[in-house]
């Protein structure tokens, strides 16, 4: 795996707010490396490296330290779930907007963090064997779902069967395929 300077910089930033082993899976390692514990040991590697060379990747010795101090109160407390700093100014921000805008805003996000439990489910097979098979089609029905609405496609395919005529005129039409799909519903209930 060939890593530039900015590809370092981001993992070391990343670092500060995510474990080792989240730090890998955010920047893609789990596609390079077969194991966690490979993959904690580059992102340690990574970052060791930039904190020793800090001026050749144009950081700062505070900035350092300021990782340095979470990454060891991290480790510390055993914590390895991502380091939880908060910005109360922007939680108030949130409150002040409608909910669909916080919502579309965070889609990313929101698919990102999707992908990052699925990658992770992948990698853990004691994890997967706990998680419920109608944990995972549930999840796959939703996104099936949204996808197909994305694309402007049905969600729901029902098969009916009649006859169409050329010969009628458009509201005879509609009303004959309204009424084969009535006739379908009941026979489904």
């Amino acid at each position: 795996m060939e890593l530039t300077k900015r590809d370092k910089v981001k993992i070391f930033n990343d670092a500060a707010k995510y474990s080792y082993l989240e730090t890998g899976y955010n920047n893609d390692m789990d596609k390079f490396y077969s194991s966690d514990a490979s993959i904690r040991t580059t992102v340690g590697r990574i970052v060791a490296e930039v904190m020793e060379h800090h001026e050749s990747f144009d950081i700062s010795e505070d900035k350092v330290k300021m990782v340095r101090d979470l990454i060891d109160e991290r480790s510390k407390s055993g914590n390895t779930k991502p380091a939880k700093i908060y910005n109360n100014k922007k939680i108030e921000e949130y409150l002040d907007k409608p909910l669909m805008e916080v919502v579309s805003g965070n889609r990313d996000m929101l698919s990102a963090v999707l992908q990052k439990k699925l990658r992770f489910l992948m990698n853990n097979d004691k994890d997967l064997k706990n998680t419920s098979l109608s944990q995972i089609s549930s999840a796959f029905d939703t996104m099936f779902d949204k996808s197909q609405i994305l694309q402007g496609r049905a969600t729901e395919n029902i098969a009916f069967q009649g006859t169409i005529s050329s010969d009628m005129d458009p509201d005879e039409a509609i009303k004959a395929v309204v009424k084969m799909r009535e006739n379908n519903v009941q026979d489904t209930d």
